[in-house]
């Protein structure tokens, strides 16, 4: 199919399809096939190259990654340039995360698709914590809590409904703004409660999965602490360490990341993340060996995991290229001469 696609309608070497985020959008994607795309990759992680991301950090509280991976089974290679900076809404007036994500022939190595990657990301990101709530998570899971009530807050309400019967959300950020338009978004877009609460502590307390999505930073604040953890709970950090320390981890009867060898690159000295938090060794095992079944999930309701998931390239390679042939049938995007 692909092969097709670049004989015939862009053609390999000469041009690339570009994809805007409005683009993205008017393509109709549903969470339910962006979770489908993620669990499928994710069955497939062992047959993939994925080398560990490789970041540089201009700024505090800022990030700059390049994410590249190959996905044989789909015959798709291809890289992510992401970046984050937390102040971007309120010095420019731009979103938190940016970039592109660019697809490559793994034949002949020429770019076929260019495509913002706000929107992909966005998706992927909740779309891996719903998998990864699917095989941990309590089945009857129905408060979730969420600390740090940006776009990922959103995507992951909307994402996580759709594994989990969520019926109340807890809410908080130390923006009020922020929280007010969430609450408005999800309960008009999702169809849940959503209780705003005026300390971490609430998001946490009470609920059976507790979401965290503050900005990464390498001096984290870790405003979620041991004592609010409970039996039976399922974290899923989604802010590396910024929320949650090593004393919460160290709660966790379970521990699980998306990635072994990303995970201990990221918890060794040449960062400073992860301080405190489980040694590779001491991880139970990786989401995608779960999804594999080569791994048990959550073996009874009274077990607290936590699922810290750092994002892996495979998985912005599968959505991107189900992107591209979904662009290519609705004839939506434009062709530019490399």
């Amino acid at each position: 199919m692909l092969n097709e696609i670049l004989s015939n309608i862009v053609l390999r070497g000469r041009e690339f399809l570009y994809l805007s985020r409005s683009d993205l959008e008017r393509l109709n994607v549903s969470f339910d096939d962006v979770i489908n795309w993620v669990e499928s990759v994710l069955k497939i992680k062992d047959e993939c190259v994925l080398p560990s991301k490789v970041g540089v950090y201009t700024r505090p509280k800022s990030f700059l990654h390049a994410m590249p991976a190959w996905v044989p089974p789909m015959n798709a290679v291809g890289v992510k340039i992401i970046s984050g900076y937390a102040w971007n809404k309120q010095k420019y007036g731009l979103p938190y995360i940016m970039g592109l994500m660019i697809l490559n022939d793994e034949d002949s190595g020429a770019p076929y698709a260019v495509m913002d990657c706000s929107w992909p990301t966005e998706m992927r990101t909740a779309a891996v914590s719903a998998v990864s709530a699917k095989y941990l998570a309590r089945e009857d899971s129905e408060v979730l809590g969420v600390i740090g009530l940006g776009t990922q807050a959103k995507r992951h309400v909307q994402a996580l409904a759709r594994v989990l019967p969520i019926k109340e959300v807890k809410g908080y950020d130390i923006s009020e703004n922020a929280a007010k338009a969430f609450k408005s978004w999800v309960e008009g877009n999702v169809g849940v409660k959503v209780e705003i609460v005026s300390h971490s502590k609430n998001a946490v307390i009470g609920c059976d999965v507790v979401v965290s999505a503050i900005p990464i930073s390498d001096k984290p604040t870790h405003i979620v602490k041991p004592e609010w953890i409970s039996k039976g709970m399922t974290l899923i950090p989604i802010d590396f360490d910024a929320s949650m320390d090593g004393k919460v981890a160290s709660k966790a009867d379970k521990f699980y990341t998306d990635d072994l060898k990303q995970y201990a690159y990221y918890w060794s000295d040449e960062t400073p993340f992860f301080k405190g938090y489980p040694s590779p060794n001491e991880v139970f095992g990786e989401v995608a060996e779960v999804v594999r079944g080569e791994k048990s999930g959550r073996e009874t309701a009274e077990e607290i995991i936590m699922v810290n998931n750092l994002g892996i390239a495979i998985v912005d390679v599968a959505v991107a290229i189900n992107l591209f042939y979904r662009a290519i049938e609705r004839g939506i995007g434009e062709k530019i001469s490399l």
